[in-house]
């Protein structure tokens, strides 16, 4: 007996031998699918989708000024630092991007002023994976 995966895309899985069927009537393979399901069957979950890295970095670093109550100071730093793209420097600090290597020391800075002791280190692996 077929068993079936779904996915996010265009696109069911056939988990005997992984192959990807299109989602189109003319397709045969999906035919057979749909009368796979016609008989009571349920294919399984696509698996969930990955929170994009940056996205994550950026939600793990606001949960953090928030959670030691220095959020609105770290608008404040990014206003005063003209800085358009809020979370810029929320990438892989080991990146060359200048923006990024400038603006890291600022942060750290920032938040010593706010009287939160934090190293180098423990601030790259808070915006870091």
């Amino acid at each position: 007996m077929e068993n079936y995966k779904l996915t996010h895309g265009e696109t069911i899985i056939r988990l005997s031998d992984m192959a990807g069927i299109s989602i189109n009537p003319n397709n045969k393979d999906y035919r057979k699918y749909l009368i796979w399901l016609d008989e009571g069957n349920t294919p399984e979950e696509a698996d969930p989708l990955p929170i994009p890295i940056e996205t994550y970095s950026k939600l793990r670093l606001i949960k953090y000024l928030n959670n030691n109550g220095v959020l609105s100071t770290f608008k404040q730093f990014l206003v005063d630092n003209n800085v358009d793209d809020y979370f810029l420097y929320a990438q892989d600090l080991s990146s060359d991007d200048e923006d990024v290597q400038a603006l890291f020391p600022a942060l750290l800075q920032m938040l010593s002023s706010a009287k939160i002791s934090i190293t180098e280190e423990e601030l790259k692996n808070i915006i870091k994976i």
